[in-house]
């Protein structure tokens, strides 16, 4: 045992660096490679079964969703079944259908004919391939062909498209129906992914149907659709004992789709409760295939499923046809085409499938694994795929209603072996670089205590700088490893912290956000800069809200400035949709009748005629009115009032009453009900505005009666004039007479100076002539005075006429000057 003392001499004369270096190569190489061979056959097995566990897995997931899609179709069949308004829309429909006008002039029917020849019938030849329609689908029943004709022939929509044209200008009582009931067959078939919807009566008459094809309006008991898939699932749903029953139609080829693959489900449609119902028609959802191919493709993403680049799902029929589009099909046609026809198919199935551009129906899958799994079985098998690749299936029976398929998941082998060799040759290098690693492991010990300690100083020194650092991915335990630990929690706090302040400031503030501790400073902070921040938005919002409906209503005041009626008509229907309220009535005080007449009401979008007196005190409305101030209420008292709609009625959640109230004068009351409670800024900004309008009431009356002001004062004024030109004619008149009396006196004057005129009588004695002009001159003289006084009092008056009048006219237009100035205490003077 001499080489045993000297090797263990050996190892301890070596230094400790060495020492930790060969015990730790020597240990775990050995360890390690003992443990690689273990692992290597280990994780063979386990590879290979894992891979089929996978894609059992796959498998299993695969069936839930296609039952579950089954079972969905079948719940939204009994539902819609179930729905009143399918009901009342199926028997308007049926009401209709019995009015609808024939078309009486052949000529009219030719849009129809050349949609049929030149659309229908030629791509119908082309997608199937090998031989002529087997019928004419021209429909020969009139009123097959009034309806056709308008949602086919005339109807501007590509074929498979015809649904979306719905409205016609000069609609007849079935058009009515139509446009009010496809809306919504239209929407809930987009809403749960159906090809189409029908309303077919126990005749067999087509009512209705969503997609707006051949099928549409005719007969699939005597018509040209009567061997059809859609005419059989019909005919037994009809013949059905159990009236809540639903049946599937499998798959199959479909002339109105172009021949493409299609299934359908139905349900009858019931009237009357218990033992009374009736079968009135049937309810029939067309399945959209693709749903089935995007389920089992996973939207053609196979690799996110872990199905690598060869797997894929199918599903198989009891006819061994398959239900969904293949992988290679999907993934490149054309290849697939030619791959097909590499291996021998026939090439008219090649055609039919590059022409109906699916491989449903088209492809047959006979394996022994199909043929198990139609029987009831599940399992895996080694088989050989069309291609002649070799591949690994997990098959797995699967329910359909009324029928059983079977659900096929498929990997070629060298993609499952692969993941084998990949393993092996990872396992070798692992071991030859954890050797690696082992043997300079020792050489390294001492440093790898310090680059930890270097790394965490660095980190730090990132943090205090501003940057972030990437977390540590493998955390060890022990101490360095906690302040690894530590150091990351904190790296990530941080991260938190710049991501929240970052949504703040785009305005977030639903940015999830929480407290580390209970002692958390810096988090605590931030989520009161929070709720600091969403105050002051909301106190913002709520600003900018007043702020615009104060603008909006000053525009609306201003408009509406010179009449009530019109003010209050156009106030309450905009203040009701502003606020969002659902029902307003403005109520303005009449002082001639002492009572609160309510002048307009709005509700639901609609002016309403309300012809409502209140008296002062009487209600709430008189309430608010004596007592000048808000009334708000959440508590509704009964029969207070109800809000009514299409809908229903119901009773409001809440009153509120306010007056307008300009100073301590009280022009009406407005009164708004909502079923939702209004909000303190929304009641503060009604206040407002009916402030406002009190105002602009005021502005109205003031200049109603400044108006009426105006006016006597015009017809004073007239007045005046008339008078100042009568008495301006009078004086006119007296001037004349004062002149002819001047006139007359100086001829008297001439006569006694000159005596009279030649040829003048010469017997007149003197005493006559002494006598006659001191007469004439007494007369003059008097008439002078008189003339004259009259004169002067004529003056007086009309002088005293016009300064009162330029005295009323000033006032008057002072008092306009003080209003237009806003002084609401100027009065109209005094007549």
């Amino acid at each position: 045992m001499w080489w045993y003392v000297y090797v263990r001499d050996l190892f301890r004369d070596l230094n400790l660096f060495w020492k930790f270096t060969l015990a730790i190569f020597l240990i775990s190489g050995l360890g390690l490679l003992g443990v690689s061979l273990f692992g290597y056959y280990q994780g063979k097995q386990l590879l290979v079964e894992k891979s089929f566990e996978i894609l059992d897995n796959i498998t299993e997931k695969k069936k839930n969703r296609i039952e579950e899609h089954f079972e969905n179709n079948e719940h939204l069949l009994r539902s819609l079944s179930n729905n009143p308004g399918t009901l009342l829309a199926f028997q308007q429909f049926s009401q209709t259908f019995g009015s609808i006008q024939n078309i009486q002039d052949q000529d009219s029917l030719l849009p129809l004919r050349k949609f049929y020849d030149l659309e229908f019938t030629q791509t119908l030849k082309y997608r199937l391939v090998d031989k002529d329609p087997d019928a004419d689908y021209f429909p020969q029943h009139p009123k097959t062909q009034s309806l056709q004709h308008r949602y086919l022939a005339i109807n501007p929509k590509p074929y498979l498209f015809k649904d979306q044209f719905i409205r016609f200008d000069d609609p007849d009582p079935y058009d009515r129906v139509h446009q009010q009931y496809h809306p919504f067959f239209q929407n809930f078939s987009k809403q749960f992914k159906l090809k189409d919807i029908y309303l077919v009566d126990n005749s067999g008459w087509v009512l209705y149907s969503v997609g707006k094809k051949i099928d549409f309006g005719t007969n699939l008991i005597q018509g040209p659709l009567r061997s059809s898939s859609l005419a059989l699932l019909f005919k037994k749903i009809i013949n059905l004992k159990d009236k809540q029953a639903v049946l599937f139609q499998d798959y199959s080829y479909y002339e109105p789709e172009y021949f493409a693959p299609t299934g359908f489900m139905a349900t009858p449609l019931l009237l009357g409760n218990g033992s009374n119902q009736q079968i009135i028609g049937v309810l029939i959802f067309q399945l959209e295939p693709d749903i089935i191919s995007d389920i089992l493709s996973n939207k053609q993403d196979w690799q996110a499923e872990g199905l690598g680049t060869t797997g894929e799902t199918a599903l198989i029929g009891p006819d061994y046809l398959i239900r969904n589009n293949t992988r290679l099909f999907l993934e490149d046609p054309y290849q697939y085409q030619q791959d097909l026809l590499k291996k021998g198919e026939d090439s008219l199935t090649v055609e039919k499938i590059k022409r109906l551009e699916t491989t449903i129906l088209l492809r047959r899958v006979g394996s022994q694994a199909a043929i198990d799994a139609l029987n009831g079985k599940e399992g895996k098998k080694a088989n050989t795929d069309f291609l002649g690749n070799q591949v690994f299936d997990v098959f797995k029976p699967i329910q359909i209603p009324g029928s059983q398929w079977a659900i096929l998941t498929e990997m070629t082998a060298p993609e499952i072996f692969q993941s084998i060799a990949d393993f092996r040759w990872n396992l070798l290098i692992f071991t030859g670089g954890i050797l690696l690693i082992i043997f300079v492991l020792g050489i390294l010990l001492a440093n790898s205590l310090s680059k930890p300690l270097r790394k965490i100083q660095k980190e730090i020194s990132m943090l205090a700088e501003g940057r972030f650092p990437n977390p540590s991915k493998r955390i060890y335990k022990d101490e360095l490893g906690k302040i690894d630990q530590s150091l990351n929690q904190l790296i990530n706090n941080m991260k938190d912290v710049a991501v929240f302040a970052e949504e703040i400031g785009k305005g977030n503030f639903e940015h999830k956000f929480s407290l580390k501790h209970q002692n958390d400073v810096l988090a605590a902070s931030l989520l009161q800069m929070r709720e600091n921040l969403i105050k002051v938005s909301e106190t913002e919002q709520e600003r900018n809200w007043i702020n615009t409906g104060t603008s909006l209503f000053g525009e609306i005041l201003r408009n509406n400035s010179t009449d009530v009626d019109p003010l209050a008509h156009n106030t309450i229907s905009e203040l009701v949709k502003y606020v969002g309220a659902h029902q307003g009535i403005f109520f303005y005080y009449e002082e001639s009748e002492a009572q609160l007449r309510a002048l307009s009401s709005y509700a639901y979008g609609k002016h309403k005629y309300i012809d409502q007196a209140i008296a002062p005190g009487e209600s709430l409305v008189g309430q608010a009115f004596l007592e000048k101030g808000t009334i708000y209420l959440t508590e509704i008292p009964e029969n207070y009032t109800v809000i009514g709609s299409g809908l229903g009625q119901a009773v409001p959640d809440s009153i509120l009453l306010v007056p307008l109230r300009l100073n301590e004068e009280v022009f009406g009351v407005i009164e708004l009900a909502s079923l939702e409670l209004l909000k303190p800024y929304e009641i503060d900004f009604v206040e407002i505005i009916s402030e406002d309008i009190a105002t602009t009431i005021s502005a109205i009356k003031s200049n109603q009666e400044t108006r009426k002001l105006l006016q006597e004062s015009q017809r004073v004024t007239e007045q005046l004039r008339s008078q100042e030109e009568e008495m301006r004619k009078n004086f006119e008149a007296l001037m004349i007479s004062q002149d002819e009396l001047r006139l007359r006196q100086e001829q008297i004057d001439n006569i006694l100076q000159n005596g009279p005129p030649e040829g003048q009588d010469d017997d007149i004695s003197d005493e006559s002539r002494l006598e006659t002009p001191v007469q004439l001159d007494i007369q003059s003289a008097n008439l002078k005075e008189r003339v004259q006084k009259a004169i002067n009092r004529q003056k007086e008056l009309l002088n005293k006429a016009l300064k009162r009048n330029q005295s009323q006219e000033n006032l008057l237009k002072s008092h306009v000057k003080n209003l237009q100035n806003g002084d609401d205490e100027a009065t109209a003077p005094e007549n």
